[in-house]
């Protein structure tokens, strides 16, 4: 059997990204979800890392621009350009769609 692959899009209402959506892959390896828990910062490179992977295997599209109105890429290059409470905010709604389970992610 193949290991079933889920999406989902996640929204921001009452936050200052109000009207962002962010489709994103609910299925991913555990190995993700733990790197997330133990983000901390005193890592900066396994920190970048994991938001790599997380932009290069799990976002799909979003519907952000740049200041010039240019498409902003929805990969881990885009994701680093995000201000760090869009990241927050963002890897704190993805574990809740993929998991169900609405609570923090560690420092994350």
């Amino acid at each position: 059997m193949r290991v079933p692959q889920r999406e989902g899009v996640v929204t921001f209402e009452g936050t200052p990204y109000e009207g962002a959506e962010v489709r994103l892959r609910l299925s991913a390896p555990m190995k993700l979800l733990f790197q997330f828990q133990s983000m901390d910062g005193s890592d900066a490179q396994s920190s970048e890392e994991t938001v790599r992977m997380f932009g290069d295997k799990l976002l799909i599209s979003w519907n952000f621009e740049t200041e010039d109105g240019d498409k902003l890429p929805a990969n881990a290059d885009g994701l680093l350009e995000m201000p760090m409470d869009f990241t927050v905010e963002l890897f704190r709604k993805w574990a809740e769609a993929a998991t169900g389970i609405p609570a923090p992610l560690g420092a994350a």
